[in-house]
């Protein structure tokens, strides 16, 4: 009788300490709050001004050539790692650029091993910005942020210009540095857009380019410059930097940069002249041609593009 109450007994406490293991090691950690950023889960002020975030660096560039006259900044989603060599080995190789590559924290479910191959290749090439925020399309915003902090506080005498660019663009960089003394300090250059107005979200679930009357009140957008490419002069940072967060928060980078940003520090913002295209279209048959005829930007290119295309150039 007493050896049959003590093994009930027993059987009692096994199973409060399997119950204490489970909450301890599975419904406490899904309990948690995300300690990254996510851009879709938090609320940041709309049409109210004036608002503020910290973006911690997990990652900084170990080296940075200081004789370099242009700073290239480079988005990049953190699984993209072809796309980055494949502009090591192109138009990031060009001796008076600095390349640095930005990135957010994945959330995928396969985030840890991710981040070991990501801290490997910043120890492997020391050019690797990464903030610490989840890298999605509403956080883009939050990464151009990122890019303009840094970029101010990282400035070596040698740089003339800063260029915000994405990781599935070629850039004909000889060319870039030909018109190099063409650009005027105080001004941004890129492809521009005017009087473009808002695709309104009319559903539940909004897709990546349409606004809420929450998110953006105005039928017209100001002008701005395409996100796959524009430049920074300095002092057009600097003003930049001052007022980053003057308008309300708005997810389309950008906008929320080139165009909220800028109208507010009076930065003008300029269209790159006809003998340097900027092409946001898909790379056709008339692309080769083009590259040794005027195009300075081509977007949509894969790494296989990037390769070609720089062999192209130096043909």
């Amino acid at each position: 009788m007493f050896d049959r109450a003590m093994r009930h007994y027993r059987s009692i406490l096994l199973i409060i300490y399997l119950i204490c293991i489970l909450v301890i090691f599975i419904i406490i950690p899904m309990l948690k709050p995300n300690n990254h950023f996510d851009g879709l889960q938090r609320k940041l002020p709309r049409q109210s001004s004036s608002w503020n975030i910290d973006l911690p660096v997990l990652i900084q560039p170990a080296v940075l050539k200081l004789n370099s006259i242009i700073l290239m900044c480079v988005t990049s989603a953190p699984h993209n790692l072809n796309r980055r060599q494949a502009i090591r080995e192109t138009w990031g190789t060009t001796s008076s650029i600095q390349v640095v590559f930005l990135l957010g924290v994945s959330a995928n479910h396969n985030a840890r091993e991710l981040q070991y191959d990501i801290n490997f290749e910043a120890q492997a090439y020391g050019d690797v910005l990464q903030n610490n925020f989840v890298d999605n399309y509403r956080n883009l915003t939050l990464k151009s942020i990122a890019l303009v902090q840094w970029a101010k506080k990282s400035r070596w005498p040698a740089r003339r210009v800063v260029v915000k660019t994405d990781d599935d663009v070629f850039i004909h960089t000889p060319r870039l540095l030909s018109y190099l003394d063409h650009f005027t300090d105080g001004n941004l250059y890129g492809r521009q857009l005017t009087n473009a107005k808002p695709l309104r979200c009319r559903k539940a679930v909004c897709n990546h380019t349409e606004v809420t009357k929450d998110e953006y009140f105005p039928d017209t957008y100001p002008p701005y410059l395409q996100g796959l490419f524009y430049i920074f002069s300095e002092t057009a940072l600097n003003r930049i930097h001052e007022h980053m967060f003057d308008p309300a928060f708005l997810f389309i980078e950008d906008l929320y940069i080139t165009g909220l940003v800028a109208g507010r520090a009076g930065v003008e913002r300029c269209a790159m002249p006809k003998e340097n295209v900027i092409n946001s279209e898909k790379p056709d048959h008339r692309t080769l041609y083009r590259l040794k005829k005027d195009l300075l930007v081509q977007h949509h290119c894969d790494p296989t593009k990037l390769r070609q295309y720089w062999k192209h150039i130096h043909s």
